[in-house]
């Protein structure tokens, strides 16, 4: 080949190199220039998540009952740990009795993210101090300031948060949790989860060729901090219910309600728990004795349990025979020796000297069984189950608390399935009309119930949120009315009157001057104890129209004594002491 041939070919060569390098210069710029502009960018930048400050949560008058404290908390990134068995030795003796529990706590969130891991909350200082000054031997430790989650009384309606769990993060990881994240586990911070929780926000920060942060360069999503909650409850009532019965051994639920609006005021599950036990990591022997409890201090029976009622039920069927003109105010049944015979078998009055002849009026403020198992027999099962829900008993009352559960009012089938061979079912209705049989109900719908007789007969949903701090928007709870008539309504009332206000009815030891108090006692024999149930429910009128008017609900489990001796008194003991505080506030 001559040499011209030869140059010819080189140029040729030089030609198609340029070329080909001027296509592949074209193909990284535009058609894979966004992607490298973006792999360049998170080499010269840090991508850093702000946690939003989650929402307080205040009583009625704007105190605190959920806060936020400072937390120093300990953080470990996978992708920098060199050897987890240094990590551990290191780690072990820090934390103590908890250390087995940590390196397998340890081992489990490594495995699961890839990015830093929340490893304990809130040091102690000297647990602080001994990992910050080793932070250098350790790098892929580190410590930031946080916040944590602080309760200023003991309750079940406000529940806790925890760091979410693996399902949780499996359901929520596209609503921007991370495995990090802290979440409402019970009561208010679960139900108002996405309200007090926020948006998390992220900043831009640089960093040079050796991967070190050399400063902020940019906002690039704001944190949007959640909202703070004000509730109905007073704090100082909440607070004298729960130290009256401090160290007791009580088992129950006292509950008082604004009975215009469904307010509540005071809402206490007895015994009560330390929420900021269960608001942190905590050893399994605590845990276990807290499940052990004979006491069981984690279930609200406010609306998480249910029981037979026993007589405080007594104003519905007294309301249904009222309202289908099976009785009137005048009408007198079964004379009361004592018991009741029908069927071959005696049902017993709760005296068993007997109360006579008694009309409506008299069978509630004697609390006369013998008065209702008559009058049993004279109502339909299923009307008497509809109207039972009707009223808002055994059914839901949609408090804003997550986990209620309904109750129960056995049908005709429900009876036909588990007693095949009876023929006749009014004999399940004498055990129903006086709250026992198969009758089940929370002590949340007895307390809707009653405030919906001191309303004027509407029933309006119970509930805590009074307002979300910052909006505008009204809340709206739901009402309807009883349906019944306003002189069923005077007849009750007379009747509840009388159980406390007439030395022979079944509550004189409620009785006050101002307010005005009504209620209905009531003991209810169980499967679980020879010691009966114990209620008082009912509510009070002021002689002042300014004031609210209450209602409440006292319940005790497996007491020595009735309704009357035991529950009554600490109703209104209770008044007694708002009354004085509501009164204390007006001088000021």
């Amino acid at each position: 080949m001559k040499n011209q041939d030869r140059l010819k070919v080189f140029f040729v060569l030089i030609f198609l190199c340029v070329c080909v390098l001027l296509g592949r210069l074209m193909w990284l710029q535009i058609k894979l220039g966004d992607y490298y502009r973006e792999v360049a960018r998170n080499n010269s930048f840090v991508k850093k998540i702000v946690p939003p400050q989650r929402g307080m949560i205040y009583d009625r008058r704007f105190r605190p009952l959920a806060l936020n404290r400072p937390s120093i908390n300990l953080y470990i990134h996978p992708d920098k740990v060199d050897e987890l068995a240094r990590y551990t030795d290191f780690l072990f003796p820090i934390f103590g009795s908890d250390s087995s529990a940590f390196v397998i706590n340890l081992n489990k969130k490594l495995s699961e993210n890839n990015s830093n891991v929340l490893l304990q909350e809130d040091l102690a200082y000297l647990q602080f101090v001994k990992i910050a000054e080793n932070l250098n031997y350790y790098p892929a430790l580190a410590i930031k300031n946080e916040s944590r989650r602080k309760y200023t009384i003991k309750s079940h309606f406000l529940g806790y948060v925890r760091s979410i769990d693996a399902d949780e993060y499996k359901e929520l990881r596209e609503s921007e949790y991370s495995l990090n994240s802290f979440i409402g586990k019970r009561g208010l911070e679960k139900q108002y989860e996405a309200l007090l929780r926020g948006k998390p926000g992220y900043k831009l920060e640089q960093k040079d060729a050796f991967g070190k942060r050399s400063g902020l360069i940019a906002e690039g999503l704001k944190v949007q901090n959640g909202k703070s909650l004000v509730l109905s409850i007073d704090m100082d009532l909440q607070d004298y219910i729960g130290e009256y019965f401090a160290g007791t051994d009580y088992k129950g639920f006292i509950g008082v309600m604004d009975a215009n609006t469904g307010g509540i005021l005071a809402y206490v599950s007895l015994p009560q728990y330390d929420n900021n036990l269960l608001n942190q990591t905590i050893s399994r022997d605590i845990w276990l004795s807290l499940l052990t409890d004979t006491l069981n201090p984690l279930l609200d029976r406010g609306i998480g349990a249910v029981y037979p009622p026993g007589s405080i039920f007594k104003p519905i069927p007294a309301s249904l025979g009222l309202e289908e003109n099976i009785i009137d105010e005048n009408t007198t049944l079964a004379k009361c020796t004592g018991a009741f015979r029908y069927g071959g078998n005696v049902f017993k009055c709760w005296d068993w000297n007997g109360h006579g002849e008694v009309n409506v009026v008299g069978g509630l403020k004697h609390s006369c069984d013998v008065f209702f198992y008559d009058l049993s027999l004279r109502l339909n099962l299923e009307n008497f189950r509809q109207f039972t829900k009707e009223n808002g008993i055994t059914v839901r009352t949609g408090i804003d608390l997550p986990n209620e559960v309904m109750g129960f009012f056995p049908s005709r089938y429900w009876y036909r399935q588990k007693y095949p061979f009876t023929s006749s079912q009014q004999g399940f209705k004498i055990n129903l009309s006086i709250g026992q049989g198969e009758l089940q109900v929370t002590p949340m719908q007895m307390l809707a119930y009653y405030g919906a007789l001191a309303n004027g007969g509407t029933w309006r949903q119970p509930h805590f949120l009074k307002k979300v701090v910052g909006s505008s928007e009204d809340i709206e709870f739901s009402s309807y009315p009883l349906n019944i008539s306003q002189n069923t309504l005077g007849i009750l009332e007379k009747s509840l009157y009388k159980v406390v206000n007439d030395k022979d009815g079944t509550a004189p030891w409620a009785k006050l001057k101002d307010p005005v108090m009504y209620g209905k006692t009531g003991s209810a024999q169980n499967h679980v104890s020879e010691l009966p149930h114990v209620w008082f429910a009912g509510y009070c009128r002021y002689k002042d129209p300014t004031y609210p008017t209450l209602a409440y609900i006292v319940f005790f489990e497996n007491r020595d004594g009735g309704g009357g001796s035991i529950a009554a008194p600490v109703a209104a003991r209770i008044i007694r002491k708002y009354t004085s505080i509501l009164r204390e506030r007006r001088k000021k």
